[in-house]
C-alpha cells in the first residue's frame, strides 16, 4: 500500500466547556475541514464530539495518525488529563483507538517525532502536576502507557509575575530536526528547558551540558519553531509580546541572540502573544498577538537569522490563539478563540503579506488547527470502480 496525495485536511481541537480564559466555550470536539488552497474555502467533512476540550491537536508527519490532549481537571481519578489517539479515514474520519493518562494537569501542547515512536506532552498544571512526558507510540499508532519514572520531567522556579508565574508551566515540548533532542519553553520560569531523548524508550533526561537557557524576567515563554533549513530557532513569549532568536549549536544547544516585539510601536494596549510559525520557504516568520489581535510579520535574514519587523495584519477575529500555514506556503489559517472564527489568508509568496479571503468558518472557541495534505490509500486490489474513483481524485 502506498500514499499519494489530493487537497488538504485542517483538523480543529476546540473547547467544549466553558474555561476562565474561555467562558463562552461549546465546542463540539475536533472538527475536519477539507482546504481548497485557490480560494480558502473550507468545507467541513467530518467531527469527533466524544472528546472533552481538545485544545491541542497533532498530525503525524505521514497524516495516517491524530494525537489529541484533553485539558481537563480529573482522569481515571487522578488530577491530570490525557491524550487521545486517532487513526484518519481516507474521507477525514476519525477511529478512537485509545486514551492515556498526560501524566500532568492542564495539558496544552503536543509533538511526534518523525519516525512516529514517541509523543511529548507539555503539561501546564500547577506546582506538583506540572511536567513534560514522553509517551511510546506503538506501530499501529495507539499510545502504549507513558513510563512515569524515566520518561516523564517535572521542573522547580518562579518568575516575577506574581499572577502567571508562581511556579513553573511547560508551555510546549518540540523535538529538535534530529529527534533525540527536546526544547521546552517553560512560561512560569522565563527558561527554556533542553533535554534529551532515548528514542527507543522514550526515556528523558537533562542536558548534561546546559540543562536550560534563561530569557528576560517576566517574559513568559510559550512557542518555539525552528527555521527549516538554517541553525536558529525562535521563541514566542506570552507575557511580554516578544520574540527571542537563538542561534542552533553542533550540539543542538540554544544560544539566546537578539529579541525583538511583536506589536507595532505605536500600540499602548494590552497584549499576549500565542503561537509563532515560519513560512515554508524559510523568508518570513509570524507571530499571533492577542489583545492587538493580529498576525506580525517579520523577514528572516538567511546568513544571521536574525529578524527585522514588515507590518502586523489583523486577525479578522478576537484572540488569535493558533494559527497554521498550509504545505505549499499557500494559505494561513487564524482560530480566533473569542470571536468562535477560522479566518483564511492569502500569503504573497514574494513579501510575506497576507491577505483575507472570503471565506470565514463559525464554530465554537477554535484554539488547535493542523493543516496536513489529504492521504489517499492506493491499493493495488482495487476493483473496477475503485480505480476509476481513485483515478479521478488524481485529477
Amino acid at each position: 500500500m502506498s500514499v499519494v496525495y489530493d487537497d488538504f485536511f485542517v483538523f480543529v481541537g476546540t473547547y467544549t466547556t466553558p474555561q476562565g480564559h474561555c467562558p463562552t466555550a461549546r465546542g463540539e470536539g475536533i472538527l475536519v475541514y477539507e482546504l481548497d488552497i485557490s480560494t480558502g474555502r473550507l468545507l467541513e467533512v467530518s467531527k469527533n464530539t466524544q472528546i472533552v476540550n481538545p485544545s491541542f491537536v497533532k498530525i503525524s508527519a505521514d497524516a495516517r495518525h491524530l494525537y489529541a490532549v484533553s485539558e481537563i481537571e480529573e482522569y481515571d481519578g487522578e488530577k491530570m488529563g490525557c491524550v487521545s489517539s486517532y487513526e484518519v479515514g481516507e474521507d477525514g474520519d476519525l477511529k478512537f483507538l485509545n486514551r492515556v493518562p498526560a501524566t500532568g494537569g492542564t495539558s496544552c501542547f503536543l509533538d511526534i517525532d518523525d519516525d512516529k515512536t514517541c509523543l511529548l506532552v507539555a503539561n501546564y498544571g500547577a506546582q506538583g502536576t506540572n511536567s513534560v512526558a514522553a509517551i511510546p507510540i506503538s506501530e499501529e499508532g495507539s499510545l502504549k502507557q507513558p513510563d512515569r519514572v524515566t520518561g516523564v520531567l517535572q521542573f522547580e522556579g518562579s518568575g516575577p509575575n506574581k499572577a502567571r508565574q508562581e511556579s513553573s508551566h511547560p508551555h510546549s515540548a518540540v523535538f529538535s530536526h534530529s529527534g533525540n533532542f527536546v526544547y521546552v519553553p517553560d512560561l512560569g520560569t522565563d527558561k527554556v528547558h533542553q533535554l534529551q531523548l532515548n528514542s527507543k524508550t522514550c526515556a528523558l533526561k537533562r542536558s548534561v551540558t546546559t540543562p536550560f537557557v534563561q530569557l528576560a524576567p517576566g517574559s513568559g515563554p510559550r512557542h518555539l519553531t525552528f527555521h527549516p533549513f538554517l541553525p536558529f530557532a525562535y521563541c514566542i513569549n506570552e507575557l511580554d509580546s516578544t520574540i527571542q532568536c537563538f542561534r542552533i549549536g553542533k550540539d543542538q544547544e540554544l544560544s539566546p541572540t537578539r529579541t525583538y516585539s511583536a506589536l507595532p510601536k505605536e500600540y499602548a494596549g494590552t497584549s499576549t502573544c500565542a503561537d509563532i510559525h515560519i513560512h515554508p520557504n524559510g523568508q518570513f516568520l509570524y507571530g499571533s498577538n492577542r489583545g492587538h489581535d493580529s498576525i506580525a510579520l517579520f523577514m528572516i535574514d538567511a546568513e544571521s537569522g536574525e529578524l527585522s519587523w514588515v507590518d502586523y495584519f489583523l486577525s479578522g477575529g478576537k484572540t488569535p490563539r493558533n494559527f497554521a500555514i498550509d504545505p505549499t506556503g499557500t494559505i494561513l489559517l487564524v482560530a480566533n478563540q473569542d470571536s468562535d472564527d477560522i479566518c483564511t489568508f492569502f500569503i504573497d509568496r514574494y513579501t510575506g503579506h497576507l491577505t483575507k479571503s472570503l471565506w470565514e468558518v463559525k464554530l465554537s472557541a477554535p484554539v488547535s488547527l493542523q493543516i496536513v495534505h489529504k492521504p489517499i490509500l492506493a491499493d493495488c486490489r482495487f476493483t473496477s470502480s475503485g480505480f476509476w474513483r481513485f483515478l479521478s481524485r488524481l485529477g
